[in-house]
């Protein structure tokens, strides 16, 4: 939704009285809750994508060494 969109809804808004307002910011803060939990939900679990071999799982130390850290030479050429 762009800015121009945005406006209309915002007067509306404006003319709405404070108790109607803060009703309006409680129902928002809802939907954003929801769409957080949902979007938290669909994060990875730790050990769900296992090879089932038995072997060591990776740890953060792991992924810390695996980062790539670029010089400036790596970025640059210089």
């Amino acid at each position: 939704m762009s800015a121009q969109e945005l406006e209309p809804i915002l007067n509306q808004v404006r003319r709405l009285s404070q108790e109607d307002q803060l009703l309006l910011i409680k129902r928002l803060v809802q939907i954003v809750g929801e769409a957080r939990t949902a979007t938290e939900q669909r994060n990875l679990i730790y050990g769900k994508y296992s090879n089932g071999t038995g072997g060591r799982m990776s740890s953060e130390k792991d992924f810390d060494v695996a980062e790539w850290r670029p010089s400036e030479k790596d970025l640059n050429g210089l």
